[in-house]
């Protein structure tokens, strides 16, 4: 056993911190030598001063920390909060890596030219097949939000063992028609992941939010696969307005992301993969334009 300084030395904690917790019953010396009063501790100790400063930066108070460490549940709580910080953790390194690749998108926008770079991207136009898909949809503040349906989707389809194929959000109305209320503030959208024709319907989750459903199928999709990030993205989604704009075309349907490589395969954003996927139609001339064209 080692006596209180050495304790607290080597475990980054002071002697003061030490003394009042066993004031307050959270640690108590493995032994106090009754002649001199001094406190040891003991290595068998330390699982538990982890606990206690681990929780107390998480924000606990003393109280609450004596109340999760004597309690049965407490490893299951302490994971869950660490689970719960990884996330956060990542979620902020993923916004990092994407301010990053806008700042070198623009950069390299500002030094090649803008133009050049939305018209370098090849459209392909093809057609997709109806696909079934778990589905999960919610009007947001703004598109950076939609990390929250990410979440709650692949939570459900990890408890429940899923399997699943590459993410796909959709944006704008939702198809079918039934995308919530067009007047409420925000932006609809939709995440799914696709489901095989033979998998069974997994039980409702999140008290009907998640749901299976069938994208319809589309007969002329305009189609840029684009590596990268956000800003990247943004390249890619003027591209195909410049090449609609050019071709007589127009949206006909929300349109789609499919992510091949994302987040869930690395947190790397220029090697992420993305499939923007555009339903298109012929762009009606008015009657009137027609008429003054001869």
């Amino acid at each position: 056993m080692l006596r209180i300084g050495a304790f607290a030395s080597l475990n980054k904690v002071s002697v003061k911190t030490l003394r009042y917790y066993d004031e307050v019953g959270l640690l108590k010396p493995a032994h106090i030598d009754e002649q001199t009063g001094y406190r040891y501790y003991s290595a068998s100790q330390l699982p538990l001063l982890h606990r206690i400063l681990m929780l107390r930066d998480f924000g606990f108070t003393l109280q609450q920390i004596g109340t999760l460490v004597a309690g049965e549940q407490a490893d299951r709580i302490i994971v869950a909060m660490l689970e719960q910080r990884a996330r956060e953790i990542e979620e902020a390194i993923r916004a990092e890596q994407d301010q990053l690749s806008r700042i070198r998108a623009l950069t390299h926008g500002i030094r090649s030219g803008f133009a050049r770079t939305a018209g370098a991207l090849e459209v392909l136009v093809k057609e997709v097949p109806a696909l079934r898909v778990l589905s999960l949809r919610d009007t947001l503040p703004d598109y950076d939000q939609q990390g929250r349906l990410w979440e709650e989707l692949i939570g459900y389809v990890q408890l429940h063992g899923v399997p699943v194929g590459a993410a796909i959000a959709l944006y704008g109305e939702a198809e079918g028609g039934d995308g919530g209320d067009p007047s409420a503030s925000g932006v609809a959208i939709e995440v799914a992941l696709p489901l095989a024709p033979e998998d069974p319907v997994p039980p409702d989750g999140g008290g009907g939010r998640i749901r299976v459903r069938t994208l319809a199928a589309v007969r002329e999709m305009a189609c840029v696969i684009q590596r990268g990030g956000q800003a990247e993205m943004t390249q890619a989604y003027a591209a195909l307005q410049d090449w609609m704009e050019r071709g007589g075309r127009v949206p006909s349907g929300p349109g789609r992301e499919v992510h091949h490589v994302g987040f869930k395969d690395t947190l790397d954003v220029s090697e992420h993969v993305t499939e923007i996927q555009i339903p298109i139609s012929v762009r009606e001339v008015p009657a009137d334009a027609t008429e003054r064209s001869h």
